[in-house]
């Protein structure tokens, strides 16, 4: 199935909402307030809302915001209008429509990899948010700790998509694990340093750099090793398998 059919259908199928609003998104904003101690105030900005399960969970938490979501997928807009004051489609290689200084608050989570234009994407960050806004962004790490043995042995990251049609392409004997070859639209994958450097350049001034856990599914035996690995990992954001950003526009 190509890319741009399954964040138009596939992704959107009722098991699938279901899964995040009950496994995923819940756990995930917890995540984000615990590790960076959030308090989202004012207009906020879902860049990349999918269905709107974050914005849901953060309404629920923080009543007093304002919730806008863009996604490029018209049926995820659709669907997280329920949680949003407002949804657009929107192309996040593109300018954002919304008009300068708009915004207190972004999120956008597992979104900067699927984007080719980054400098756009953080250019339109900077554009949209008031001075002193801030922007919460996360996105797998290029050298998480696996992925680094990975490549000594010829192996491609697990995080990048060398097909639009097979996800399993260079992966080797990882195949046998793969429970789907689905891609999902990779592009860029960053690493800590580059993200730092990013911020840089388009006038941000990194407020926290921090790990997360990415989870997989291994046989048993295998997956409480790798849990525990991926933890204590986690907490060298150079080494984590998750990256999450803090920025505020300066």
């Amino acid at each position: 199935m190509k890319i741009d059919q399954y964040y138009q259908t596939t992704r959107y199928e009722k098991k699938m909402i279901q899964w995040r609003k009950d496994h995923y998104y819940p756990l995930r904003l917890s995540l984000l307030i615990n590790k960076l101690n959030l308090k989202f105030k004012g207009n906020i900005l879902d860049a990349g809302c999918g269905d709107g399960g974050l914005a849901k969970e953060i309404a629920a938490r923080f009543s007093t915001v304002k919730l806008y979501g863009v996604d490029i997928s018209r049926e995820g807009c659709r669907l997280a209008k329920k949680y949003c004051v407002e949804t657009k489609v929107a192309d996040l290689n593109k300018k954002i429509p919304y008009p300068n200084n708009y915004f207190d608050f972004i999120v956008s989570q597992e979104v900067l990899e699927h984007i080719l234009d980054t400098d756009r994407y953080f250019e339109e960050f900077n554009r949209v948010l008031k001075k002193g806004g801030r922007v919460v962004i996360t996105t797998p790490n290029l050298l998480a700790w696996y992925q680094r043995l990975l490549c000594v042995v010829g192996i491609v990251p697990t995080f990048c998509e060398m097909s639009t049609k097979d996800r399993s392409v260079g992966l080797g004997v990882l195949k046998k694990i793969l429970h789907n070859t689905q891609p999902v639209g990779h592009i860029r994958i960053f690493t800590a340093l580059a993200i730092k450097d990013m911020a840089k350049i388009y006038n941000f001034k990194l407020l926290a750099l921090r790990g997360a856990t990415i989870k997989y599914e291994f046989p048993p035996g295998l997956q409480q090793v790798y849990d525990l690995l991926d933890y204590i990992f986690s907490l060298i954001p150079y080494f984590s398998s998750n990256l999450i950003i803090y920025l505020e526009k300066k």
